[in-house]
């Protein structure tokens, strides 16, 4: 948990690789932060080979989550739990629908998403990147500035920067030298 109930705000900065950093402000503190690595969706493709008494071979897929498999009933393809129309037609005098070769291929694009709870694990924020690298973050209670940071005075919102030390020593050292 960062930041205590008195601090009133929390700023969250985080930055995906080679992305501007983003902010989100709290009202609510303390929070937490969760980085996690995870699919973009949880859809996949299901494919199949359908066939009936006068065509054979023709091939359809969806896009669906691995509880939507297909089901048949009659020239209708539903999915299994959410009932959701894949196809269908009139035409009886073709015979019922028969699948084969059913596979499902989960969708293998991984990410990170960020999360900032308040206290209770409700969710106040999210945001989700395709990447390799998890995004790095701080934050910053109240009007002071994270760990590590110093605060000056700046004419963007909320007035003020917070300014890495390490990088403020690191030009020190150079410019001595």
């Amino acid at each position: 948990m960062y930041c205590k109930s008195e601090d009133g705000t929390a700023v969250i900065t985080w930055q995906y690789p080679e992305d501007p950093p983003k902010n989100f402000t709290s009202n609510i503190t303390p929070i937490d932060v969760v980085i996690s690595h995870e699919s973009v969706d949880n859809l996949g493709i299901w494919s199949m080979i359908t066939s009936d008494d006068f065509t054979a071979n023709y091939p359809v897929s969806y896009r669906g989550t691995d509880l939507e498999s297909p089901i048949v009933n009659g020239r209708t393809i539903t999915t299994a739990n959410t009932n959701r129309l894949i196809s269908s037609d009139s035409n009886m005098s073709a015979g019922n629908v028969q699948l084969r070769n059913i596979v499902f291929t989960p969708n293998t694009q991984l990410g990170y998403r960020i999360k900032i709870l308040d206290p209770t694990g409700k969710i106040l924020f999210q945001d989700f990147k395709v990447s390799t690298v998890p995004p790095t973050y701080f934050v910053a209670c109240g009007n002071a500035c994270p760990n590590g940071y110093c605060k000056i005075d700046c004419e963007v919102y909320p007035g003020y920067c917070c300014i890495n030390e390490a990088e403020i020593k690191s030009l020190s050292n150079q410019l001595n030298s």
